[in-house]
């Protein structure tokens, strides 16, 4: 009997192949009697992709279609399906794919597992290049022409760029014509998105957008989620050694209807060699986005980062999660006060060493205990990296020791910027460093950046090099032993994309281009055996999923993508022991910031706080900061005190966003966290004062609730029960959290 199409199915979901080419015809959430490939126009490289890399620049290469193996039946597929009663596996094997037109002779095979139960498909990809064309990446799994329900038009697509993005119907989203607002601060022209995020057009005519990992992608997952029909799809990898990889989104907008995604892996395959994917995972399932955040936190607290020798990654930390780089007098500070104006790219100096003392008691007025020096360095910031000793224009080392000593003589903290990536081109003495531990790209040339000035290139530093590491040790023993400090930034490390290295020069990673993470991993475990008894808090800017164990914590800056966007509950639910801080902006007097992210000041502090937020501010003078005559500053205080009472009467709590929990305001924002005993804590805020009520879903039986709106005093709480929901009015206050306990 002839048959068009295979089938395989474990009862939960279904996949149905094209009998002749083996591209994917059907992905079928059985629940939900929903087939997600929509739309076969846009999916015909389903379900991987190969890029090759040739004299004439990148090729794609893909599975043969249909037609082409009519003309030549040696192309087609070897396609095995093993059925049983509920589990079946796919085999798919390819003699060459096609690029150009042409055969090209690079083998490949993948197979589908459907396990009895589960929704989750395990795939896995083999490349055998048999050819002299170097394979250099590969799309897999690709599933293409998605969309959940009726309609694209209600879907949502959750990314884990800079801890979160959800785009709200992302097959138009892409597609729109990117709308930008510029603003100049000193000499930094910024250019922020004010819709997206937008693609960039291929030669296919998909609007592409592919997050590198690390760098803008935090986790390596992303979930398509239809809240109308309350389904999903989910896409991972099961990236046990965290090395660099890509997450990608296609479309081709409303006229061509439909949802590509994938998953990048670097391959650099050459002739004879033989690459193997680690598992990953495509799962149409039921449920919000939070079932694909549980799956891949389960997977990845479950499985240990194995580095390429075989050691395991691990900042070491006790059972409080505490360690060299963790003390614990971070987990009961709510924020820091950050100063970049020491001395400025310019050359403008605002403060001096001795200022420090004095700066430190200006911050404890807002009630923090933790200050970020910035530019302290010689030649300032963005100027002088990476020459992390004295400034002479600010004072003397000796100055310096005594200013830091001060502040925690007076039971303050105090954290210096140190940028882990970049190194100025400019000076002489540096030429060495840069030349012989900075990336190399494949064309030999050095990766070069620019910030604020036209005229001044930064190179970037290879995070594997010996030679940068040493350099970065040298200056964390200095400023944690010489000066003093119990605090470290590291700028850019987990928030600028992460760089192929393609230097033979750097026997640190001799042949493995793709180790950028490898790299950063190893200098946070040998920053954290070189930490001081006290130890540390490092903080970092950006986040990864598999660096922050064991540090304090990673800024995201959720401002610079509210406009398109920003979900950083996204990572902040994923993992929730794992610290974010996040970027303040005064209403006023905000000339480092545009207008229209100070507009929504209010907006982004509340939210933070909600969110259990390390609360990031700027004293800038002039250029960003809370002057008596801005709104913000008497919110900002606020916001400051009850957090730091929240954290020293109830601790942290374990993030749960919005599970359980429900407010008849809708513009109300809430957050639900669970404490360690047994009970829950609501956090919640509105701009104008909270309005109307809460219910949490308890375990039934007694409860009883205490409210803290002022930072000082609880109050009681009543609470009115039916079955498990729980329900309580919120104050006349704009910010409050509430703590509902077992009655005794």
């Amino acid at each position: 009997m002839y048959h068009s199409r295979l089938h395989a199915t474990n009862g939960v979901v279904s996949l149905a192949l094209d009998a002749v080419s083996g591209g994917w015809l059907e992905l079928v959430c059985e629940g939900a009697q929903d087939n997600l490939i929509k739309n076969h126009l846009a999916a015909e490289e389903t379900p991987f992709r190969l890029m090759l890399h040739t004299e004439k620049g990148t090729v794609e290469a893909r599975p043969a279609r249909s037609a082409e193996i009519g003309l030549n039946p040696a192309l087609k597929p070897s396609l095995r399906i093993d059925q049983g009663e509920r589990e079946a596996t796919v085999t798919a094997e390819y003699p060459s794919v096609m690029a150009e037109g042409l055969p090209v002779p690079v083998a490949v095979r993948w197979e589908a597992r459907l396990l009895p139960g589960d929704e989750r498909i395990h795939l896995s990809l083999t490349v055998d290049n048999h050819g002299e064309t170097e394979v250099e990446r590969a799309l897999f799994p690709c599933v293409n022409g998605l969309w959940l329900g009726e309609t694209w038009e209600d879907d949502a697509l959750y990314m884990p760029r800079h801890a979160g993005q959800r785009v709200l119907n992302p097959v138009e989203t892409l597609t729109a014509p990117r709308r930008v607002a510029h603003w100049k601060w000193q000499e930094y022209d910024y250019a922020t998105e004010l819709n997206g995020p937008c693609g960039v057009k291929d030669s296919r005519g998909a609007s592409v957008w592919e997050l590198s990992y690390s760098g803008e992608c935090t986790m390596l997952w992303l979930d398509l989620f239809d809240e109308n029909e309350q389904d999903g799809l989910y896409l991972t990898c099961r990236n046990a050694s965290g090395r660099m990889k890509t997450l990608r989104a296609e479309s081709f907008g409303p006229e061509n209807p439909g949802l590509n995604v994938a998953v990048g892996h670097y391959l650099f395959l050459h002739q004879g060699q033989t690459w193997h994917s680690e598992e990953c995972i495509v799962a149409p399932h039921q449920d919000s986005w939070h079932w694909a955040a549980d799956d891949y936190r389960t997977w990845r607290e479950s499985t240990p980062v194995v580095e390429p020798d075989g050691t395991r990654y691990a900042v070491p930390v006790d059972a409080n999660g505490c360690g060299p780089l963790h003390p614990e007098w971070f987990d009961r500070s709510p924020g820091l006060m950050a100063h970049y104006d020491f001395q400025y790219q310019t050359g403008g100096v605002v403060h001096t060493y001795k200022d420090i003392p004095r700066l430190y008691e200006e911050a404890r007025a807002f009630g923090l205990n933790h200050i970020l020096l910035s530019g302290w360095n010689e030649s300032g910031f963005d100027y002088g990296f990476p020459q992390y000793r004295p400034n002479p224009n600010l004072g003397t080392e000796e100055e310096l020791r005594d200013g830091v000593r001060a502040v925690i003589a007076a039971g303050g903290h105090v954290a210096f910027y140190v940028n882990a990536r970049l190194c100025n081109t400019s000076f002489p003495d540096r030429e060495a460093l840069w030349k012989n531990g900075g990336i190399q790209k494949r064309d030999g040339s050095p990766w070069l950046e620019q910030y604020g000035s036209r005229n001044q290139y930064f190179a970037s530093m290879c995070s594997q090099a010996e030679l940068w590491q040493s350099e970065l040790l040298g200056v964390f023993r200095w400023l944690t032993r010489d000066i003093g400090a119990d605090s470290l930034y590291l700028d850019q490390l987990a928030m600028a994309t992460s760089c192929l290295c393609f230097s033979e020069a750097h026997d640190d990673h001799p042949g493995v281009r793709d180790g950028w993470n490898t790299g950063l991993r190893r200098l946070l475990t040998r920053l954290a055996q070189e930490a001081p008894e006290k130890g540390v808090a490092l903080l970092v800017e950006g986040a990864n999923d598999t660096y922050m164990p064991g540090i304090c914590g990673g800024l995201i800056t959720t401002m610079f993508y509210d406009h398109a966007g920003a979900f950083p509950e996204l990572y902040r639910y994923t993992f929730p022991r794992q610290g974010l801080i996040d970027m303040m902006n005064p209403r006023r007097h905000s000339g480092m910031r545009p207008e229209h992210m100070a507009r929504r000041a209010c907006k982004l502090l509340y939210r933070a706080f909600v969110d259990g937020m390390y609360l990031w501010h700027y004293d800038l003078m002039e250029d960003n900061c809370y002057q008596p005559d801005d709104p913000q500053t008497p919110r900002v205080r606020k916001t400051d005190d009850l957090r730091r009472a929240w954290l020293i009467r109830y601790g942290q709590g374990l993030f749960r966003d919005t599970r359980g929990l429900s407010v008849s305001c809708g513009t109300v924002m809430a957050r639900r966290y669970d404490l360690p005993d047994g009970g829950v804590l609501i956090a919640c805020a509105r701009e104008g004062g909270l309005e109307g009520s809460v219910t949490v879903s308890l375990p039934e039986g007694k409860w009883h609730g205490v409210l803290l709106a002022d930072g000082t005093n609880e109050t009681e709480l009543p609470l009115s029960a039916v079955g498990e929901n729980h329900t309580f009015v919120l104050p006349q206050t704009e910010l409050a959290v509430a703590v509902l306990r077992r009655a005794e």
